[in-house]
């Protein structure tokens, strides 16, 4: 059977939060719209890394210097095109 591991910041961050984040890294002319929330939507989630860090020594990295090295590679790897 597959096993899975769960690598993230070990750490809760909303959307809202991701987007604000987001929007200092990338500095987009855009404004988040907001809509109602969806009937049954998850509210809160968190990843827990416990067994990737017992079977790989698996360190997360602080959420805003992994969504900015994220960024990062993709702007690097990635084509861009003008629209």
């Amino acid at each position: 059977p597959a096993t899975f591991y769960n690598l993230s910041a070990n750490t809760q961050t909303s959307i809202n939060e991701l987007a604000e984040h987001l929007e200092t890294i990338i500095e987009p002319d855009v404004t988040a719209d907001h809509g109602d929330a969806r009937s049954g939507g998850v509210r809160e989630s968190q990843l827990d890394n416990t067994k990737a860090q017992q079977h790989f020594d698996f360190q997360p990295t602080p959420f805003q210097q992994g969504l900015k090295q994220t960024v990062e590679w993709f702007n690097d790897n990635t084509k861009h095109t003008d629209q």
